[in-house]
């Protein structure tokens, strides 16, 4: 029996092209985190009387109660949800000197969230939350730099940027520095010398704290050979991880691995499947390229079937003949 195989084909050839790293979120953190509440947990209740504390540190001018309040009006927890309120207490407990107050009262004004959007002054709540050591506002104020939002307009704000991503990174261990300075080692922006194996190094040590683009672009490196040898078994863990989390890019990409034989065995069916997914998922990154891909590789199939079909009645009818 002959087996018709098919063809190297598709336009949609691993690319260097990293995906945008704005996601659906409104907000590019998770506020309340590192107080073990946020949107994971929105749907958790504070119990009566540790709400009924809160609400008595507020009216006493608490700057932790009021920044905490402040979070359970932002998701609605035990409360109704206010994004203004939010703002508002924030603003309150930010002015008393509370660190992460000041940072999350700079990302409602930089997003316009429960307040008019004025990325002037949240570049300087972001500079007060520096001054207060709060290190999310060092990488916040490195993103709205290296975004061209900030008052620092000059060929020194990808600079500073660097510079900012370098201490939250180094200081802090914040996911999101690791990544944007990856990101400035990989492309060799910001004034720093691109180099493959420090941007590996950023990468992974923001992968390893979960961060999904951070996944993605490690798994990049290792299926390009950028800074190490190509390796697409290294990769493949890294894109099922952020696969799991219903990340597009990452479900493109295992079905371009899945119809190349890049790390797992070749399965055009299976790959169908995963380019589907990534098209459902509606990213503009990626969506109408699986789309495409996917309906490429079923229309080939189907001509695989097809032939097939055709070779096994011809070899069929030549038995019968002889």
């Amino acid at each position: 029996l002959t087996i018709f195989l098919l063809p190297f084909f598709l336009s949609v050839a691993i690319s260097e092209t990293h995906s945008n790293d704005k996601n659906s979120y409104t907000l590019p953190i998770e506020i309340g985190a590192r107080l073990g509440i946020g949107l994971n947990r929105a749907a958790d209740e504070i119990a009566p009387e540790t709400l009924s504390k809160i609400m008595q540190g507020v009216e006493n001018g608490d700057k932790d109660n009021i920044y905490f309040y402040g979070i359970l009006k932002l998701y609605g927890i035990s409360l109704s949800q206010d994004v203004s309120i939010a703002a508002t207490s924030f603003l309150r407990a930010a002015t008393l000197g509370h660190k992460e107050a000041t940072t999350a009262y700079g990302l409602s004004l930089l997003y316009g969230y429960g307040v008019e959007k004025d990325t002037i002054a949240a570049e300087r709540w972001f500079r007060t939350g520096i001054a207060l050591g709060d290190m999310d506002s060092y990488w916040l104020l490195g993103k709205m730099l290296l975004d061209g939002e900030g008052n620092n307009r000059t060929p020194n704000a990808t600079l500073e940027a660097a510079t900012l991503f370098m201490t939250a990174a180094e200081m802090g261990h914040i996911p999101q520095a690791e990544y944007h300075l990856a990101l400035m080692y990989e492309y060799g922006h910001g004034g720093l010398d691109k180099n493959f194996p420090l941007a590996i190094t950023y990468y992974k040590r923001a992968a390893e704290q979960n961060h999904l683009q951070s996944m993605y672009n490690l798994a990049l490196m290792y299926a390009y050979g950028r800074g190490c040898e190509q390796n697409y078994n290294l990769a493949r863990p890294l894109l099922e991880a952020a696969a799991q989390r219903n990340h597009a890019p990452s479900i493109y990409y295992i079905g371009i691995f899945k119809t190349y034989g890049y790390g797992y065995n070749v399965n055009y069916e299976q790959a169908v499947n995963w380019f589907e997914k990534a098209a459902g998922l509606d990213d503009a990154t990626v969506s109408e390229k699986a789309k495409k891909a996917g309906m490429e590789l079923k229309r080939l199939l189907l001509k695989a079937y097809k032939t097939n079909e055709q070779i096994i009645n011809n070899y069929q009818s030549l038995s019968e003949n002889h």
